[in-house]
This record gives C-alpha cells, sequence and structure tokens, in this order.
C-alpha cells in the first residue's frame, strides 16, 4: 500500500522568479477591466452629474455642458422639439404674420394718400383757376 511519490523541486534565481511565476491575486478578485466596464447606474450618474454640475465647462469640445445638449439632442432626433422653443417659434410666426398684414395695411393707406394728395392738386388747382379768373373780371 505505500506508493512512492517523487517530488521535485524547482528553484529560480532571485531576479528571475517574477517573470516566471504569477504574484498578483488575480484569482481572489475580479479583474479591474471587468469592474470599471460595469460603470454607475442611472441613478449614480445622476449624482455624479448633479454633485459635478457646476465644474463642469459650459462651452467646449469635450466634457462640457455643450456636448452633453448635443449629444441629447443628436439622440433625441428631429422628432422632439422642446415645448420652449415650440412656444417661441409659434409666436415668432405670429409676429411675422402681424408685420406682414402692418405692412399691406401701410400699403394701402400709401395709395390712399397718394391718391387724395392727387384729389387735393386738382381741387387746389381748380381753386386757383377759379380765383384768379373771379379776381381778372
Amino acid at each position: 500500500m505505500s506508493e512512492k511519490v517523487q517530488i521535485t523541486k524547482e528553484v529560480y534565481q532571485k531576479n528571475i522568479y517574477r517573470n516566471v511565476i504569477d504574484t498578483e491575486f488575480s484569482q481572489l478578485i475580479q479583474p479591474i477591466t471587468q469592474i470599471e466596464e460595469e460603470g454607475p447606474t442611472v441613478d449614480e450618474f445622476f449624482k455624479l452629474y448633479n454633485n459635478l454640475f457646476f465644474e463642469i465647462p459650459k462651452i467646449g469640445d469635450n466634457d462640457s455642458h455643450t456636448e452633453l445638449v448635443e449629444r441629447s439632442s443628436q439622440y433625441l432626433g428631429d422628432d422632439y422639439v422642446n415645448p420652449l422653443i415650440a412656444e417661441l417659434q409659434a409666436e415668432i410666426t405670429s409676429l411675422k404674420q402681424q408685420i406682414l398684414n402692418s405692412n399691406e395695411t401701410i400699403n394701402d393707406l400709401t395709395t390712399q394718400l397718394s391718391t387724395l394728395g392727387d384729389s387735393f392738386k386738382d381741387i387746389t388747382s381748380q381753386t386757383n383757376t377759379v380765383a384768379s379768373t373771379t379776381t381778372t373780371q
């Protein structure tokens, strides 16, 4: 029943063993790359965002509020219209129509004034003619 087991021992020099033997505790914890891939939850993201809000630059190509707005706008697409923007666009359309109506009224009044001016000149001319005829008689 006794069996002989042969045990061999390999010995490495001090400056070589780190190249041969893995001394990291990779079996006991998850690799760092897996932890980083998970990232924050949506709730954690907004907590971080609220905490960093005033530290984020307003304007910039990267890591700024303008980048967040541009990316969110691209994600939302053309179908989403901010209610405030929609209201302002409707007001602009209304004001443009009022300007158009006012310009038409001005044109009509200018035409009427021109016609009245011509009529006034005719009446003045006729009055002057009648007055000069009566004075000469």
